[in-house]
């Protein structure tokens, strides 16, 4: 539908019409325009003629562990009497929580893929920690896409769907009531997740009347080791407080956990 363009301080003008739309003809760009159809007071413009014969089901996805590998599964049924060739693609990229997508992390490509009359396969996009570590954005959110064209009917199947790598949750051990005063003990730990030991960390302790902002450099946490350390504070005012504990290094950030403590006078 045309370019977008804008003026430019070194030049008549600047095309920014790939900062607004995907890219005419991509993955992204014929899904985004079948799902507007898909909504539209006029469904199925892309899918006139014949009822689409094959069946295709993206295996839903809430969530991953953070650190590990994953998959996108694609599930397909040709319940016609003939062969069906599909051509396509599935995708996952990385997103901000707003659902702007970030980076693309890996695609793998339908070629002429062949599904006999009346029987079901499964596609598998693997995903390895080594390949999405370093295109992650804040809050760890992805998402994976499909477009499947039947070449015989010209039916176009497309979906997306979000999830979420989840980070380890710090626990912390600590007694559930306390004086004003007096120091209280909390014990922190979780297990590091990834294939990789964790350097340069540190700990963040903080609690409304409960402690002064604390940052405590920590050692070294080794490839699936469990990291355990012991957290001193000193309560200022009574009432329920909330401590808050958070874990960063160079490759795990925002380790976080909390619990509330009774404190009396």
């Amino acid at each position: 539908m045309g370019n977008w363009e804008t003026f430019c301080y070194d030049r008549f003008r600047e095309d920014v019409t790939n900062q607004y739309k995907h890219q005419e003809g991509s993955n992204e760009e014929r899904t985004a325009v079948i799902r507007a159809n898909q909504e539209s007071s006029k469904k199925g413009i892309y899918h006139e003629g014949k009822a689409m014969d094959v069946q295709f089901e993206l295996l839903e996805k809430e969530t991953a562990p953070y650190g590990k590998d994953f998959e996108i599964i694609l599930k397909i049924s040709n319940n016609s009497k003939e062969i069906r060739t599909l051509s396509g693609s599935i995708c996952t990229s990385s997103m901000y929580y707003t659902g702007v997508p970030a980076k693309r992390i890996k695609n793998l490509a339908i070629d002429n893929e062949k599904i006999a009359a009346n029987k079901s396969k499964e596609l598998s996009l693997k995903v390895t920690f080594d390949e999405y570590y370093s295109k992650l954005v804040d809050q760890c959110h992805m998402k994976m896409s499909c477009m499947c064209t039947i070449l015989e009917t010209k039916h176009t199947y497309v979906d997306q769907d979000t999830f979420r790598l989840i980070k380890p949750e710090l626990k912390i051990k600590a007694p559930a009531t306390g004086k004003v005063g007096e120091k209280i003990k909390a014990e922190v730990s979780f297990t590091n997740p990834l294939p990789c030991a964790l350097t340069s960390s540190e700990l963040t302790v903080e609690g409304t009347g409960l402690t002064k902002n604390q940052v405590i450099p920590q050692t070294i946490v080794p490839s699936n080791q469990t990291f355990m350390t012991t957290v001193e504070i000193l309560p200022t005012k009574a009432g329920l407080r909330e401590l808050i504990v958070s874990f960063n290094s160079k490759e795990l950030e925002m380790v976080d956990g909390s619990c509330e403590i009774k404190i009396s006078e």
